[in-house]
């Protein structure tokens, strides 16, 4: 039997042989491939992405203790992406559920604070071990804060006339069910810490006439004021990123007596 027929047992054998060899060849090179991918000591850049920013706890009790007119409300980002430069070593260790974004809001600076990142301790204690080289996105978050405001509401003048379809005028008393009013501020806190007064002043010619009693009034003017007395910001000309939700202002409305007592005055043009 020729040695060389490839139906030969002698043929068939050595072929399996070959395939065996190749294989092992394959995997001896993979092993010494991730062997030195895992020792070697080049830096390699890893990202991770939607890792939940938060607020040192530590900072949070300081800071509320420190502000009592102010409480912390928010950051203006709630997730962030980080990339860690490492080796293959150092960066296989890491698991993103070990990763903290903290923020420390008492290092604010004009109501901006830097986000800095952590790894938990593998044992469970809660230990953070701050990271050494990352670049995180966004790098800084806005700390908002909430503050209650109680204003007064400017009613002037008191008495006001209008007209009706027939050009008759009619004078009306208007006084406030409410003289104070309370609502809340959220924004950057450089803006809401120096918001020291609010002044309302209420549309008082928009009101229906034929309706006698209580009636919701529309705010003309919001004007937010410091320390001085000088306006921050109005409700013509907001800043971005500041919130607030005004309460409804009541109005108690009634017919003014004339001086003919009918509390109609003749027609006027």
């Amino acid at each position: 039997m020729n040695k060389h027929d490839k139906s030969s047992p002698a043929f068939k054998e050595k072929k399996g042989v070959s395939i065996a060899a190749l294989i092992a060849c394959f995997v001896v090179a993979c092993g010494i491939w991730l062997y030195a991918q895992a020792t070697n000591d080049d830096i390699y850049s890893k990202t991770y992405n939607q890792i939940p920013v938060i607020v040192d706890e530590a900072s949070l009790i300081e800071f509320n203790q420190s502000n009592p007119e102010i409480d912390f409300d928010s950051l203006s980002a709630q997730f962030a992406s980080i990339s860690i430069r490492g080796t293959n070593r150092e960066l296989a260790k890491i698991d993103a559920q070990n990763i903290r974004l903290a923020v420390d809001i008492r290092t604010a600076v004009d109501g901006v604070a830097t986000v800095k990142a952590y790894l938990v301790g593998e044992t469970g204690n809660g230990e953070k071990v701050e990271l050494r080289d990352y670049d995180i996105t966004p790098a800084v978050v806005t700390v908002n804060v909430s503050k209650e405001i109680e204003c007064s509401v400017e009613m002037l003048p008191t008495t006001v006339e209008k007209v009706d379809a027939e050009n008759n005028v009619s004078r009306f008393d208007l006084s406030l069910t409410d003289e104070k009013i309370s609502f809340k501020v959220i924004g950057s806190e450089q803006v809401v810490s120096q918001i020291a007064d609010v002044k309302i002043r209420l549309d008082l010619m928009n009101f229906d006439q034929n309706i006698i009693g209580q009636q919701q009034m529309s705010i003309l003017v919001v004007s937010f004021l410091d320390a001085q007395g000088e306006e921050l910001f109005n409700n013509s000309n907001p800043i971005d990123g500041i919130k607030y939700t005004l309460p409804t202002v009541m109005v108690n409305i009634t017919p003014a007596s004339s001086a003919d007592g009918s509390g109609e005055l003749n027609g006027k043009s």
